[in-house]
This record gives C-alpha cells, sequence and structure tokens, in this order.
C-alpha cells in the first residue's frame, strides 16, 4: 500500500508516503484499488472492516495498521467529512508515536493541521502545524519544515494577521535558502508579496513579486511566470495604477493563452475587464468580462 500523504498548494503541505504491509490483505487491496478509482466510500468501509478483523493482534501489527488509519483519514477527507479525517489520523499519529516513526508522525499531524484548516479552525490547525515543525526540526527534515512553516503563514494570511504570516514566511524562506531550493524560495517570495499586497504594504509587495518573476524567468517556468505577472498586476491594480496593471494581466494573458489554460484565461479577461471599468471604458471592459464569462461557462464554472 502506498499513498501521498496530504500536503496546500497553493497550496502547499508535506508529503510524506508509507510503506507496504508485510502481506497484501486482499481488504486492504480491494480498499486500495477503490480509493484509487475514487469510491471513497466504498474504501472506507473495506478499510474498517480491515482494522476491525485486526483488532486482536493491534499491538503486533501497529505499522499496518497504523497506515491503515491514514488511509481512513485520507478517504474522509476526500469526502469532506473532516471530523471523522481528523479522528483516523489521530488513531495513525498514536501508533507512529509508539512504534519511533517520527517521519510519519509528523505527516499525521501535518494532516490533522490542514483539516482543521478546512474546517476553519485556525487556531488549531496551527497548534498541530507548529507540532509537525518541532518534530521535522528535531529529525533534520528541513525540506518539510520550510514547507510547513510556510503552510503556517498562509493561514495566518486567510486570518488576517499578516505580521505572523510574514513572519513564518520568513522563517520557511531561511531554511529554503541554506536548501538553495530556488523554486521553494520564488514559492514563499510570492506568498509574501500576496500579504504585503493585502496588507496594502505596495512598495514591498512589487519588490518582492519582481524579485520571485526574476526567479522563475530563470528556471524558464511558463505558468509560474504568467501567475507572478498576474499578482504584480493585481497589486497595481491596487495601487490604482491602471496602466501598469494592464500590462502585467496582457503579458499573464498571452502565456495562459499559449498553454491553453483556460481557467487562468478566463480570469485575465476578467482582470483586464476590471482594468477598463475603472477607467470608464465600458465598451472594453464589457467585451473582456464576455469573454472570460465564455471560458467560464465552457468549464462549468461562474465567473
Amino acid at each position: 500500500m502506498h499513498k501521498l500523504l496530504f500536503l496546500l498548494a497553493l497550496t502547499i503541505l508535506a508529503v510524506g508516503t508509507f510503506s507496504q504491509p508485510t502481506e497484501q490483505d486482499p481488504l486492504i487491496m480491494a480498499a486500495d484499488s477503490l480509493f484509487e478509482a475514487g469510491e471513497y466510500e466504498q474504501a472506507a468501509a473495506s478499510y474498517l472492516e480491515y482494522i476491525d478483523s485486526q483488532k486482536k493482534i493491534r499491538d503486533h501489527d501497529k505499522k499496518s495498521i497504523s497506515e491503515v488509519c491514514v488511509s481512513l483519514g485520507l478517504c474522509y477527507y476526500k469526502l469532506d467529512k473532516y471530523e471523522d479525517a481528523i479522528k483516523w489520523f489521530r488513531e495513525a499519529e498514536i501508533l507512529q508515536k509508539e512504534i519511533g516513526d517520527r517521519e510519519a508522525e509528523a505527516s499525521s499531524l501535518n494532516n490533522i493541521g490542514l483539516s482543521y484548516k478546512k474546517l476553519g479552525n485556525f487556531e488549531k490547525a496551527i497548534e498541530y502545524y507548529e507540532q509537525t515543525v518541532k518534530i521535522d526540526e528535531e529529525s533534520g527534515n528541513a525540506a518539510e519544515s520550510a514547507k510547513t512553516l510556510n503552510n503556517i503563514g498562509m493561514i495566518y494570511r486567510a486570518w488576517g494577521k499578516y505580521d505572523q504570516a510574514i513572519e513564518h514566511f520568513e522563517r520557511s524562506l531561511e531554511v529554503k535558502k541554506i536548501l538553495n531550493d530556488t523554486a521553494g524560495i520564488s514559492t514563499t517570495l510570492n506568498n509574501m508579496g500576496l500579504v504585503y499586497t493585502e496588507w496594502k504594504k505596495f512598495d514591498q509587495a512589487v519588490q518582492i513579486l519582481e524579485e520571485s518573476l526574476a526567479m522563475e524567468e530563470m528556471l524558464q517556468n511558463d505558468s509560474e511566470i504568467a501567475l507572478r505577472y498576474n499578482n504584480l498586476g493585481r497589486a497595481y491594480f491596487m495601487m490604482q495604477r491602471y496602466d501598469t496593471a494592464l500590462a502585467y494581466f496582457k503579458q499573464s494573458l498571452d502565456i495562459h493563452l499559449a498553454r491553453n489554460e483556460k481557467s487562468r484565461v478566463a480570469l485575465e479577461y476578467n482582470n483586464i475587464g476590471k482594468v477598463y471599468q475603472a477607467w470608464g471604458k465600458l465598451t472594453e471592459a464589457v467585451s473582456h468580462f464576455s469573454s472570460a464569462l465564455s471560458f467560464y461557462s465552457d468549464l462549468g464554472m461562474e465567473s
């Protein structure tokens, strides 16, 4: 049994894996197949049946049972049943602590934090993320601690606690610089730029976003370059510097059109429409809003 544990992406979360049980139980094989097929309710039922069948030998096979508990947590997470997900991630974490599997324990704590974030309980989410960071730091797992610090920063951003968001992004950034993780540095700088934009500290926002853009250009990562153009456009739009905002939105649009990234194309048409609307050029605004709506409709989305 081999699955990725949850991490955020934007945005964003630590990834871990767990190993296979020593014997492939038919229930586990069936449950894994159901999970991969997206049949999460049925998969959960099979995982639960396996756990019930193993109760008598729980103390002799804690690793395998902890892995199934993680799988159950993932099923319920996929089903948006976050309270149930937390229950099984906690069961996994207890067993992982008992057998001394620190890496798996950190991943489970991280998953609990993510589930609390989904519930909107930011305080609890941060509590579990901080436990994850502590274990990763003690274990020398710098890359994972940097990811989790970034996740904590994202929560503080969503919470509107911008100073604490920046503090955690800076901690993440420090680790990523030591690791020479250019892509990771760019991601964290981008997140900092978004925070400074929302904080209305536009000079810092533009400076940091331009630094992130330069890194993405060096990496020749077109999709990320387009996103940086968009974020710079957003900052300039909020500064009411509409000509500069428009230039960035158009550059972002060109890349997304070339890559056929329809949801992003729709977003940029919408952004350009907002610029023309702010200028009072309503004909151009309506034209771009209509283009955005057409793409959103094709995707089955609403603008």
